[in-house]
């Protein structure tokens, strides 16, 4: 069927207005969508600047009470120390306040290490024992250590080491550059204590969120805050701890030793190099010593069977801090019958 000429025109008429209208409509709708993305974007600056403007006030609020929180722990801690310098200064057997129901009647072992890592000095201590381990006339020993006015102060002394007053009253040294800063474990023997390890330009220091001892004695312990200077490290050595190659293991000149426990072994190796990077005049050692050199002098009798045996532990990885990884003394001889030991007859000797 044709249309007239009335009709084509009505429909091109129609088709042009159609045309027109659809434009019109897009052109608004391409407006009002720009004009809603501004919109948008206006409020979704103006939220995030509100966003950040709480997340730093927030952040502030958080650093303002870390830094009181620490700051009262080491006030604390320095307390203390004090409290215990006093006990120490003013309180022993032959103090001028001596009081035998309260100084403690036992012996402890001392951490400090001298040569060869013996371990010879011993330090007044409470027993902490179940009264089921003892012979009935030392259960009274048991029993001075509960209830004891200032219980606490005698529980710290192996975890202090380098704390001294001055040390927690300062803090860091004003002035120090932190180049690295990492969370890490230490751990001596019976204690642990969780927190951050901070390496300057010359000293390096730990401070703790959490610390805790195995034993049933001491659940829990005050913050600890520890700073070592880069000319006390004498030796530093690789460990591995709970199984896993995570550790480094610091030996000072003053016989204190600490095993520090990292993340990972990426971390590990990380803080080990920052360390090695600094002024150790000190150092003498960075895990290089071999076990054929060790031998060696043994064979030549430059070092005693005991040192060996010791350098052999400190090679293997054993320490007293760990008490997974504590060292161990092989036993040689096999003839315990004989007046006389036969050092050339194999049968003298176990068969390793």
């Amino acid at each position: 069927m044709s249309l007239n000429m009335d009709e084509s025109l009505a429909v091109r008429g129609y088709l042009e207005y159609r045309n027109k209208f659809l434009t019109k409509v897009q052109q608004r709708a391409i407006r009002f969508i720009v004009e809603e993305k501004q919109q948008t974007k206006i409020r979704s600056e103006v939220a995030m600047r509100m966003t950040c403007r709480v997340v730093e006030d927030q952040n502030l609020l958080r650093k303002n009470f870390m830094k009181t929180y620490r700051e009262s722990e080491l006030r604390n801690m320095a307390a203390n120390v004090f409290l215990d310098g006093l006990l120490t200064d003013l309180c022993h057997p032959e103090g001028l306040f001596y009081d035998a129901e309260s100084w403690p009647s036992s012996w402890a072992l001392d951490p400090t290490e001298g040569p060869n890592r013996e371990r010879r000095r011993l330090m007044s201590s409470h027993l902490s024992f179940d009264i089921k381990f003892l012979r009935p006339q030392s259960i009274n020993k048991i029993k001075k250590g509960k209830n004891l006015p200032l219980y606490f102060i005698y529980w710290l002394s192996d975890l202090r080491g380098n704390i001294n007053e001055s040390s927690l009253e300062d803090g860091l040294v004003p002035g120090e550059r932190i180049i690295l800063s990492l969370s890490a474990v230490v751990v001596r023997s019976t204690v642990e204590s969780s927190g951050e390890i901070l390496a300057g330009d010359k000293r390096f220091y730990f401070h703790s969120d959490y610390t805790r001892s195995v034993q049933k004695r001491l659940s829990r312990i005050n913050t600890l805050f520890i700073r070592w200077s880069y000319g006390d490290l004498v030796e530093i050595y690789k460990r591995h701890h709970l199984l896993k190659d995570t550790a480094l293991e610091i030996f000072l000149s003053d016989g204190q030793t600490y095993l520090i426990v990292f993340e990972d072994q990426a971390k590990r190796d990380q803080f080990g190099l920052q360390i090695l990077s600094s002024d150790l005049c000190k150092l003498s050692s960075f895990s290089n010593v071999s076990v054929q050199s060790a031998l060696q002098l043994w064979r030549e009798g430059a070092i005693t069977n005991f040192e060996y045996l010791m350098q052999l532990n400190k090679l293997a990885g054993r320490s007293y801090n760990d008490l997974m990884q504590y060292p161990v003394f092989p036993f040689v001889l096999s003839d315990y019958k004989s007046n006389v030991l036969d050092l050339t007859n194999p049968v003298s000797f176990r068969f390793f």
